[in-house]
């Protein structure tokens, strides 16, 4: 769906200003008047781009543009995430520096120079075009943009949504600009947009890059026609591959094997010379690039060096390529991965230790790390660390909300968890030996994601059964059965997690909530009080404790809580929502307008910034319902059933209101609908009600 609240200017006035740009006389600039460009592929493997020579005519566009420069055949990425990706990319730094190791959780500090803040010293008007919810303001990657566009309402664009409006910003420029685009649609789930669903069905991931290939068309036909690309530094590189069942692995994130970390890399300069370089490169080398070819001497102490004398045909000194996977250690207490290429050697630290000989195995068929001693590789790693590591990475690492965890985890993503360090890992916590179970958790929550509890509910149960530490495995579940209106075995659940983990703030908060659905309110309060003790830092605890609190009746410390929440977190929709709710039933009691009139003013602020709550329309609909909105509040109530078809108070509302003005016969379809879709989820008391409201429409 096509993002609805975009800025565009009117067809007409594009059109003039795209002509008026293409008579403007342009002629090749000197390094430091060049504007550039930087276009981030996300999730695309090196080898679905065409110009490397492994699937021919899939991106024609992008093959056309590696035509006019330089195709560095062995670029690395420093992590297959794509927030730290991108953060690499942006600072000419690695994790160990700028402490961002993984999309949960982290943050890029302002201390920290990024290339916008370079390009802004120079002069330049910046804009950023981002596609993701991974990638926006929160993750800290807006400093030192006049101008940073991420998806509104909703959790990724298409490229058909934002190639143009990068497109609209370039062709309104006068003086020099930097402009970076991200483009999100490899990854999964795989669904490309018509033609290319057909033309690509048996590999829907292919279908992606070629139709993400083919808006990017538009946009390098227009710099080429209007001579803007004579002007313009261009930069193509994907933020990571994807796994595409490789080693085992499906996706990303996981593994950094050459699947996920070998990346596209392409840098036009204009009137350069078409080469291929072979060296080996990495994201951190971007930012010194770009800095050396604009004139500006790259800073000091990057962990990334300038590329020029590649770009120019000459050589420069090989330095060792530091990478790493952090997220299945961060979120699961995993052993963590961390590695190097030096040459053609690629070393992979996990307790059972990896090497490849990359110039013969790119592919990482065949571990050689007999023909080494471990000892040496370990001190080479230590030493490869040290050169890329700072005093402040720690700085980077932040409370993550619960709606980011939502839709990382819709995402595939594993959640936000913090997990306690073991002093050593062993075999058994080996990414390798773990990887049945980590199949196991993507595939349970892509059953999640599709409503399919009862089998998501094996999986993780599963994995519990082989892995009773891993304290993801315990929400998960305890979620599953919430969904399947199971609260008690919900809060079973945790406390059997509690039991093996029972420092977890994280259980211990979701415990408190699940405790409120049982109507032990009391408790509920007691635990979060702990937890907030403990992390007083939490927007989302504060709003549990406040719709704790809302459950008891107690409104004055559940505004209080609230209001904790949004202070730490404006933009904390669930917590606006609830305070709408809170409002609402002010209102109820008093029937005083000006509360319903802040509750409609919350549950607005709660949609404007989250399209998709499903909790905020309902509430809205009540509120307009109570001051006799009947079509208003159908709207809203059919919007939350159409978001989560399982909010059954959503259904009753619908079905109510029409029985009230006389609509029997849609109030009956709701109705039935409600219990041959739904009917599995509601209470003894609400499936007594279903019945009573039938009944009163004739059934």
């Amino acid at each position: 769906m096509l993002m609805k609240n975009a800025r565009r200017i009117s067809s007409w006035a594009a059109g003039i200003l795209l002509a008026l740009v293409a008579v403007l006389p342009v002629e090749a600039a000197a390094g430091r008047d060049l504007n550039v460009l930087l276009i981030t592929l996300d999730t695309t493997r090196a080898d679905h781009v065409g110009a490397y020579g492994v699937r021919a005519r899939l991106t024609p566009n992008i093959d056309r543009m590696a035509g006019r420069g330089a195709l560095f055949t062995r670029a690395f990425s420093h992590n297959p995430m794509t927030l730290p990706a991108h953060a690499n990319i942006l600072t000419g730094q690695t994790p160990l520096f700028h402490g961002v190791s993984d999309n949960n959780g982290f943050r890029l500090d302002g201390r920290f120079l990024t290339l916008p803040e370079l390009l802004k010293d120079l002069n330049y008007e910046t804009a950023a075009f981002v596609s993701s919810f991974v990638l926006d303001r929160a993750g800290g990657l807006d400093q030192g943009f006049d101008l940073y566009r991420e998806p509104q309402g909703q959790d990724t664009l298409v490229a058909a949504e934002v190639v143009p409006l990068a497109r609209e910003w370039i062709a309104s420029r006068r003086g020099k600009w930097f402009c970076w685009l991200h483009l999100w649609d490899p990854h999964s789930p795989y669904a490309p947009p018509a033609p290319f669903d057909k033309r690509f069905a048996a590999d829907p991931y292919a279908g992606e890059v070629a139709y993400m290939d083919h808006e990017l068309g538009k946009l390098f036909s227009f710099l080429e026609k209007s001579g803007c690309l004579d002007s313009t530094l261009l930069v193509i590189t994907g933020d990571h591959g994807e796994a595409l069942g490789d080693h085992g692995e499906f996706e990303h994130g996981y593994f950094a094997y050459n699947s996920t970390i070998h990346v596209p890399l392409i840098i036009c300069r204009p009137g350069a010379r078409r080469r291929t370089v072979a060296d080996p490169v990495c994201h951190a080398d971007i930012l010194p690039t770009v800095s050396d070819v604009l004139g500006r001497k790259p800073p000091e102490d990057l962990a990334g060096r300038t590329l020029l004398p590649l770009l120019e045909g000459g050589q420069r000194e090989e330095r060792p390529i530091y990478f790493e996977s952090k997220g299945p250690h961060l979120t699961r207490g995993w052993a963590p991965l961390e590695g190097f290429i030096d040459g053609n050697l690629k070393y992979i630290d996990l307790p059972v230790k990896e090497l490849y000989d990359l110039q013969r195995d790119f592919a990482e068929s065949k571990n050689i790390i007999s023909t080494r001693r471990v000892s040496d590789l370990k001190r080479r790693l230590e030493e490869v660390k040290g050169g890329v590591s700072g005093s402040d990475a720690a700085s980077a690492r932040v409370a993550m909300s619960a709606e980011m965890t939502r839709k990382l985890r819709a995402f595939g993503y594993l959640s936000g968890i913090r997990v306690e360090k073991k002093a050593a890992y062993t075999r058994e916590d080996d990414l390798k030996i773990l990887l049945p179970i980590q199949n196991k958790l993507r595939l349970a929550n892509q059953l999640f994601n599709d409503r399919k509890y009862p089998e998501a509910k094996e999986l993780y149960e599963d994995v519990i059964a082989s892995r009773p530490g891993d304290i993801g495995s315990y929400l998960h579940l305890a979620d599953t059965l919430h969904f399947m209106r199971r609260f008690r075995a919900a809060v079973d659940v945790l406390r059997g997690g509690l039991e093996r983990n029972p420092d977890s703030l994280e259980l211990k908060a979701k415990l408190g909530v699940f405790l409120s659905d049982i109507q032990r309110h009391d408790e509920a309060v007691a635990l979060l009080q702990e937890v907030l003790a403990a992390d007083p830092g939490s927007s989302e605890n504060w709003n549990c404790l406040g719709a704790v609190h809302f459950r008891r009746k107690d409104f004055a410390a559940a505004e209080e809580a609230y209001a904790k929440a949004l202070a730490l977190d404006p933009a904390n929709a669930m917590a606006h929502a609830n305070l709408g709710a809170l409002f609402l039933a002010r209102y109820v009691a008093t029937r005083d307008e000006a509360q319903r009139q802040k509750a409609l003013a919350a549950f607005n602020e709660a949609i404007a910034l989250d399209e998709r709550l499903a909790a905020a329309y309902n509430g809205r609909g009540a509120a307009y319902r109570f001051a006799g909105q009947v079509e208003p509040a159908l709207a809203d109530w059919r919007q939350a059933v159409d978001l989560r078809p399982e909010l059954t108070d959503a259904h009753f509302n619908i079905a109510v209101t029409l029985l009230a003005v006389g609509r029997k016969a849609e109030a009956r379809e709701c109705l039935e609908r409600l219990r041959s879709q739904h009917g599995d989820l509601l209470s003894a008391s609400d499936r007594q009600r279903l019945q009573r409201l039938l009944v009163a429409t004739g059934d």
